[in-house]
């Protein structure tokens, strides 16, 4: 996450370098930074919950296969009879 920290540093500073050289209205200039700074949160968090998301589609993906692959067992050799000294 440390690169997207990075690009966001990155865009500050030009912001900076653009302001300074072209005069702007500081307030613009100030609300710009603040969205900017305000940015890095938001864009890890979106990088996060993207991988979660594919992580999950993963997940579903072989349990389909899975339900593909393994056919279903008959009950009647699944059971046992118990023995009569049982609990």
């Amino acid at each position: 996450m440390t690169a997207l920290a990075l690009m966001v540093a990155v865009l500050v500073i030009l912001v900076v370098a653009l302001a300074t050289e072209l005069r702007a209205n500081v307030g613009f200039t100030r609300a710009i930074l603040m969205s900017l700074m305000s940015f890095a949160p938001i864009l890890i968090n979106i990088v996060k919950q993207w991988t979660l998301l594919e992580l999950v589609i993963g997940v579903i993906g072989r349990l389909e296969s899975f339900n593909k692959a393994v056919r279903t067992e008959n009950g009647n050799s699944v059971t046992q009879q118990l023995p009569e000294d049982w609990p």
